[in-house]
């Protein structure tokens, strides 16, 4: 039997029940920005491999209407960018710590907080941000 995929499980009956109960949960409102008269997706807020769509803990998915879905994937990107040029040499001391708290610099070098907070909220400034 073939693999099925993404947009086919998506499909899945599973997967629709999970989506309905995360909506429900939700009163079927954007959890951004409360919206109730939108098209509503249920986001995940990351992905693995080795689970299937509705195999998510319930702490991890949440009903967003489309513009706050792109808006919350494009921060996301941003942030998974930033992890993505962590030197593997830190990333061996967290892994040896298991903390992040006592890594020298971590931090700083992940977030840059005094200058990139607003780029959180701010999916424009990432690309201001970028090309400096």
């Amino acid at each position: 039997m073939a693999r099925k995929t993404y947009y086919e499980k998506l499909k899945d009956p599973r997967w629709q029940k999970k989506r309905l109960e995360v909506m429900k949960a939700a009163s079927f409102k954007c959890q951004v920005c409360g919206a109730e008269d939108k098209t509503l997706n249920v986001h995940h807020g990351y992905y693995s491999r080795s689970l299937e769509p509705w195999e998510y803990p319930d702490n991890t998915l949440w009903c967003l209407c489309e513009e706050c879905h792109k808006e919350t994937q494009d921060c996301l990107e941003f942030i998974q960018r930033r992890i993505g040029a962590i030197h593997p040499q830190l990333l061996q001391q967290f892994i040896e710590s298991r903390s992040l708290g006592v890594i020298r610099g971590f931090n700083d070098f992940l977030f840059a907080w005094e200058c990139d907070t607003l780029c959180v909220m701010d999916p424009d400034c990432y690309e201001q941000q970028e090309s400096k």
